[in-house]
Order: structure tokens, then sequence, then C-alpha cells
């Protein structure tokens, strides 16, 4: 599961890295293309297993979601936010986690980046209308389909730090960390001993496990569970070491948590 997230949603990051591993090989890429044309030439899996549909996570998504028949216990908040927005919001949670921006440099984003937004849309919507009329197409209808299609706010909802974070609860399951009292300690402080608080900061394990179960991909290999018939590892429930730990070996169909 760790491995096909791994190469849906991170194989074009300028850090990612795998390693073969089939049969001691040590082949080494930053490349899943590479990757995956080295698996087929050099140990000639394509005979023996369908590889393009076991590794290709780029095909057909419908194959990590959960069967209709069998839902999720927990969803993904009362209202699915629309792609655009959802992909607005990933985008302000990387500025805040990879860059470190403050909450109001993450304001004066959206508010910038909205008003870029709609100007360039406007120029694509003229620049589509022009092309069909060139082309001899009749409009028609054209221009109300286009401001339908065409989304007039990007970041509905994402505006300020207190609705984002409302969003992210909502939509995202946003399990937020808590701070707890740990206790007190002795400092010096200006010459003087005095005893301060310290406090420490969890992630509520059996929230963050439901928010976890409410994702289509982890639901569905709860319900499916993974196997391997093959010398091939494909994530480290492959493993010997992982396979003979008795803990895991008594319950293998139960979810694992590390």
């Amino acid at each position: 599961m760790f491995c096909r997230h791994m190469i849906q949603f991170h194989k074009h990051d300028s850090h990612f890295v795998i390693n073969c591993g089939f049969q001691s090989c040590s082949f080494v890429t930053k490349s899943w293309s590479c990757f995956k044309m080295h698996v087929k030439r050099k140990h000639k899996v394509r005979e023996e297993m369908p590889v393009d549909e076991l590794m290709d996570t780029a095909g057909d998504v419908d194959e990590y979601l959960p069967p209709t028949h069998q839902p999720p216990t927990t969803s993904l908040g009362s209202h699915i936010a629309p792609p655009h927005v959802l992909l607005s919001a990933g985008y302000l949670l990387s500025l805040k986690a990879d860059h470190k921006l403050a909450q109001k440099a993450v304001d004066d984003v959206v508010s910038t980046t909205s008003d870029l937004l709609r100007s360039q849309m406007l120029c694509v919507k003229h620049d589509i209308l022009q092309k069909l009329a060139e082309s001899g197409c009749e409009l028609g209808h054209t221009h109300d389909i286009l401001d339908k299609a065409v989304p007039d706010n990007y970041f509905d909802g994402l505006e300020t730090c207190d609705s984002r974070r409302k969003f992210y609860r909502q939509k995202l399951n946003l399990v937020e960390p808590q701070e707890v009292y740990l206790g007190t300690t002795l400092v010096k402080h200006r010459g003087k001993i005095i005893s301060q608080r310290k406090f420490g900061v969890i992630v509520p394990f059996e929230r963050n496990l439901k928010a976890l179960l409410a994702m289509p991909e982890v639901w569905h290999y709860v319900q499916h569970v993974h196997t391997s018939n093959d010398s091939v590892m494909r994530d480290m429930c492959d493993g010997y070491v992982w396979s003979a730990n008795e803990l895991f070996s008594r319950n293998p169909s139960a979810p694992q948590i590390f």
C-alpha cells in the first residue's frame, strides 16, 4: 500500500527514488518509466505477469477505489468540494508545510493568485471563442457553457486562516494536533531557579485512524488482503522480516499499523 501510494502520488517528485530488489538486483533510478523498462528487459516480467496492470498506477483509478456495495465506514465530509477547490487546498497546504509560509502570507497568495487565475481564464475563454469563430463553428450557447465550466473562484472557502482550517476539517478530515501537559521542570531565569510548565503535542490515534480509513485507497486494502505469490517485493509486507513476525503472522488479515 505504501509503495503504491508513493508511486501514484510522488513518482514525479524531484526526490523520488526507487530500487529494484528483484532477486538481489541493485538497480536504482529516479525515473518510474525507466524502472518499468528495466524490470521488463532485465527480469522479463512481461512473460510472467501483467506488469502494466500491477505496477502502472497511472492507469485506471477505479482499481484503487472500494466496491460500491461495501462503502467505507466514514466519509470525507458531508459534501465533497469541487475538484478545483481541492487542488487549491492541496496547493495552500504545500505552501504552509513545505515553504513555512505564515498565515498572513498564505492569505496574500490566495488573493493575488485568485486575481491572476480570474484574468487568465478570461483570456482563455476569449481565445476559445475566437478560435471557434475562425473555424466557422456556430457559437450558440458557447458563452454560457464556458461561463458554467470555468469556475469563478478557485479558492472558495479558503480565503482566510479560519475558513481554511474549517475546510480542512470538514472536507479533508483533518486531525489537528492537541497540546498536552507533560509536567514541570526547574529552569534558571535571570539568576533564579523557577518552575516552568512543559507541554507536548500529540495526534489523536483513533481519530487519525478513522481519517485514514475514510481514504478510498486505504479502505480498498482493508477489504482486499495483500498477497504476493512471486519473488517481487512490492512493499515491506512481502519481506521475510515482516512475514516471520509473530504479531502479524497470527492474523494476516488484520490492518497493519506501524
